[in-house]
Order: structure tokens, then C-alpha cells, then sequence
């Protein structure tokens, strides 16, 4: 539990902010706030059953663990597409949104078939067990060029966002790039939790 609290803390504001938007119908005209919240309590929830699991390997077998990484990946890669697709819509980018949405969910099919061909590890590191591997290499790849084209965007039409996107938004997407960095560098720090609240709270 110690080793799990970030991310029971980062639920209980994720269904926080879930169950207020649906009260108060934020972004009910596209959806996409629903979308987003969905995919960021989906990672998180599986974030908690691969931590616990992962760190009791002589209880649960190697496959399922697998199988429990897998779908925390998962929805971290469907959370970051579908923020790249807010991103698109927020800077009026209604003709390129079609191609945005194939291209990345054939870049995420393409990760989903690869996956059993992707070795994925668990090693001990400091104070928990983490997965590793190009499975985890690939899809952390994957979301952080989801990531950097939703700044590069949002860096291309800047001054046409209003103040509450630049103080908000910008921000953050900022932060969970620094902090997507650092996880790559040091696995065993379990920040993706922790990034798709951040995300979440600026959207």
C-alpha cells in the first residue's frame, strides 16, 4: 500500500474530476473530456493491479502479469491519442482530425500485434519491481511522440489560444513530457500515473 499510494490518490481524483465533468457536462459537445478521464482511470486502475501484482511474482504467474502490463500500456497509449485529438480540435484543425485519428490508431494496432514479439522483463529495483524491455520501451516511444505533438501543435498556433489553454494546458503537458523523461531514465519511479492526472486536471 506505501508503495501504491500515488496512485490511490491519483484514482480517487480521477473519479473526483470524472463524476463533477458528468455533473456539470464538461466537454459534452465532443466527448472528449469523457474520453480522456475514462483512458486516465483505466491506467491508473491497472497501474495499482501491476504494481500489486508485480511485486508478489511467486503468487501470480508470469503470463498474467504480462497480460496486466499489457492493458496498463494500453490505456496509456489511448489516453495520449486522444489527447493529441483534443489538441487537434482545440486549434481548429478540422480537416487534418481523420488523418490524425488513422495514423494513430494504426500506429497503436501495429504496437498491439508487435507486443507478443517485444520482450518484457521484471527486475527488483529500489523499493519495488517494475517491468522492462522494448514492450515497455516501445509504448512509453509511443506516448511521448503522441505527447510532443500535441506541444508542437499547441507551440504552432500559441497565440491564438486563449489565456486559460496557455496557463493551463501548456503547462501541464509540459510537466508529464518531463516527467514521461525521467520514467524512461528510471523505471522503477512509477510517474505515469501521476502524468495522466496532471494531463487530466489541465484539459
Amino acid at each position: 500500500l506505501i508503495t501504491m499510494r500515488e496512485e490511490i490518490l491519483c484514482l480517487i481524483i480521477l473519479v473526483f474530476l470524472f463524476l463533477t465533468s458528468q455533473l456539470y457536462k464538461i466537454g459534452k459537445e465532443n466527448g472528449s473530456f469523457f474520453k480522456i478521464c475514462s483512458f486516465a482511470i483505466g491506467h491508473i486502475v491497472f497501474d495499482l493491479i501491476t504494481v500489486f501484482w508485480v511485486n508478489h511474482l511467486t503468487v501470480i504467474p508470469h503470463s498474467i502479469n504480462w497480460f496486466a502490463h499489457v492493458l496498463f500500456y494500453l490505456f496509456a497509449l489511448l489516453f495520449t491519442r486522444e489527447l493529441l485529438l483534443y489538441v487537434v480540435k482545440l486549434v481548429s484543425l478540422d480537416e487534418k482530425e481523420r488523418q490524425v485519428q488513422r495514423i494513430s490508431l494504426g500506429i497503436i494496432i501495429v504496437y498491439c500485434f508487435a507486443l507478443p514479439f517485444l520482450p518484457m522483463d521484471f527486475l527488483k529495483g529500489n523499493g519495488t519491481m517494475y517491468s522492462y524491455g522494448m514492450a515497455a520501451f516501445v509504448g512509453y516511444a509511443v506516448a511521448l511522440l503522441f505527447l510532443l505533438l500535441a506541444i508542437l501543435l499547441l507551440a504552432k498556433h500559441y497565440h491564438n489560444l486563449n489565456t486559460h489553454i496557455r496557463r493551463t494546458l501548456v503547462p501541464s503537458l509540459i510537466i508529464a513530457v518531463v516527467a514521461e523523461i525521467i520514467q524512461i531514465m528510471v523505471p522503477e519511479l512509477l510517474f505515469t500515473g501521476a502524468s495522466v492526472t496532471i494531463l487530466t486536471i489541465g484539459v
